[in-house]
């Protein structure tokens, strides 16, 4: 995320991000991956992923990693989310406070959202965020896709983690506090 709050500029581009990736940070995304084995995807970020992911080599880590979890797309329109040579992610379509409730309930290691801004703010509004993981950049875009849109009340977040980068870089792990 950009320190003004986007996940992407003005024409959703993102190599703002990428030309920022350095060793430190893959090697902070790939010890997050290595406790999940489910990612959800929203329609926009599973198309982009789907074009990419599946081509890449299984020597590069993190492809090794999307390549072979159980992916889940959140869609409306799509009715089959093919995945290269790998087994096709699945959709939901219907309601999804009981269809996360569920996957909550499985057995195995955590979920996580990649990108798919609407998709969070869906998820939050439900209350359904367990913990936020954001890479905030050191870059202002002025405009573009923000993370945190249309919530109508404020969501308290604990500090539970956090580490700084030499590119300037910083990881962030939010926990929201739930208020009883």
């Amino acid at each position: 995320m950009s320190l003004d709050g986007y996940i992407a500029g003005p024409k959703d581009e993102m190599d703002w991000f990428t030309k920022n990736f350095n060793d430190e940070i893959g090697e902070e995304l790939l010890s997050q991956r290595a406790q999940q084995d489910t990612v959800l995807l929203g329609e926009t970020t599973y198309k982009f992923f789907a074009d990419i992911w599946p081509e890449e080599p299984n020597t590069d880590p993190f492809a090794k990693h999307i390549n072979q979890v159980k992916k889940i797309v959140f869609s409306k329109t799509l009715t089959f989310a093919p995945w290269g040579q790998y087994k096709a992610a699945d959709i939901i379509n219907g309601n999804t406070l009981e269809e996360i409730n569920k996957l909550k309930k499985e057995p195995g290691k955590d979920i996580v959202i990649i990108g798919s801004a609407n998709l969070i703010q869906n998820l939050a509004a439900l209350d359904l965020i367990d913990e936020y993981q954001i890479m905030l950049e050191p870059i202002i875009l002025g405009g573009g896709k923000p993370l945190f849109l249309n919530y109508k009340d404020p969501v308290d977040l604990q500090l539970s983690k956090s580490r700084a980068f030499t590119n300037g870089a910083v990881a962030l792990y939010y926990q929201p506090i739930k208020n009883t």
